[in-house]
């Protein structure tokens, strides 16, 4: 059962993606605190958080991040990766595989701005566009990086 912690609502995406979803359908904002590992380094679980906001023009662009609901019915907030035939081929950042298609009835919000440490970053910010065209690139080689980011890290002594 969702729960209010420092005057947020919390729980699981069960729990609340319903509630978002009928908060978005009155056309609010709501703000998502990042709960799993599959958008790393771009959120991070417990650091970072979305502002997800109603979808403002379908298809969406390539690197757009949308919030939707898999046909299993789990709640999903990932990156747009490619768009074909009005619909969407998702991928989290840290994932190699990707999904879809992703239609526009699956789709709940899209991602405005993120919040980091308190700080707000708009999607459309030209920095944060720039680093999402980077890591884009970077897709064909994601494993291997990060799988030299945690050898050095082991080699470091760190977790």
């Amino acid at each position: 059962m969702p729960e209010i912690v420092d005057g947020y609502q919390r729980g699981s995406a069960a729990e609340i993606g319903p509630m978002i979803e009928a908060m978005i359908e009155a056309r609010q904002n709501v703000t998502l605190q990042i709960s799993g590992d599959s958008m790393r380094p771009t959120l991070k679980p417990r650091r970072d958080a979305a502002v997800i906001a109603p979808i403002r023009q379908w298809p969406p662009e390539r690197g757009a991040i949308l919030f939707f609901k898999r046909d299993s019915g789990e709640y999903v907030l990932h990156r747009v990766l490619r768009v074909k035939d009005g619909a969407c081929t998702m991928n989290g950042d840290a994932q190699e595989w990707t999904e879809g298609p992703i239609t526009r009835e699956m789709a709940i919000a899209e991602a405005i701005a993120i919040v980091r440490k308190g700080k707000m970053i708009e999607v459309e910010n030209p920095k944060y566009r720039v680093y999402v065209r980077l890591w884009r690139l970077t897709k064909p080689i994601r494993w291997p990086m990060f799988a030299c980011w945690r050898a050095i890290k082991k080699l470091a002594g760190k977790r």
